[in-house]
């Protein structure tokens, strides 16, 4: 799991019976308040997960090449200020020829944020999240749509095995009755669906 931050999703996958690794360089604002690293380290710990704190300077990841049969990246592409060709060209190092690479990520596109754009609103996170962060800014740089994200994933050489949006955000944000409008939008038009997931496969011959 690359950039797993809390791993509580790597946590998921190490509970169904895979045998999880993770990497992230813990460098969020909320990672660094009082204990909160310690208390993640202990958590990977406590689930049997390999994990590897990154730091600023060095992202390496510190496994063996062409041994892993699933590499996730859940919730972090949309986060870089550089390329994703490099994450990408990464994790396929990583990657067990013939295994699976999940991308999900938000959908840039959702109805939410067309709404918001239509009623003169931004479609980008709240400005105070920039004015008031510290350093490099941490948060979302670069949304996708699930056309993109098929596009970077088959760019960088791999095989596209399953790409879709799905609802997630509605469930938790918004009352009874116009969350089933809103999931009902979604059935009809699936690119108004909150996140978006591309499910690729490494070639034999991936370069």
């Amino acid at each position: 799991d690359v950039g797993s931050g809390p791993m509580d999703k790597t946590a998921m996958f190490q509970k169904m019976g895979f045998e999880c690794s993770a990497v992230d360089d813990l460098g969020d604002p909320w990672h660094k308040l009082d204990g909160k690293t310690e208390a993640i380290v202990n958590f990977g710990r406590r689930m049997g997960i390999d994990f590897y704190s990154q730091n600023d300077e060095d992202f390496t990841i510190p496994f063996e090449f062409n041994y892993f049969d699933v590499v996730t990246s859940i919730a972090v592409i949309e986060h870089l200020h550089e390329t994703p060709r490099l994450i990408l060209n990464s994790m396929g190092n990583h990657l067990k020829p013939g295994g699976y690479l999940v991308i999900v990520m938000p959908n840039s596109v959702n109805l939410r944020k067309r709404i918001s754009v239509f009623m003169g609103r931004t479609n980008y996170n709240p400005i105070d999240e920039l004015f008031y962060s510290l350093g490099s800014y941490r948060g979302h740089v670069r949304e996708y749509t699930l056309a993109e994200t098929k596009y970077i994933c088959e760019t960088a050489g791999f095989q596209v095995v399953h790409a879709d949006t799905f609802e997630h955000i509605a469930y938790g944000n918004l009352p009874r009755g116009l969350r089933e409008i809103y999931l009902l939008a979604g059935k009809i038009i699936r690119g108004f669906r909150s996140g978006i997931i591309v499910i690729v496969r490494k070639p034999q011959d991936w370069k």
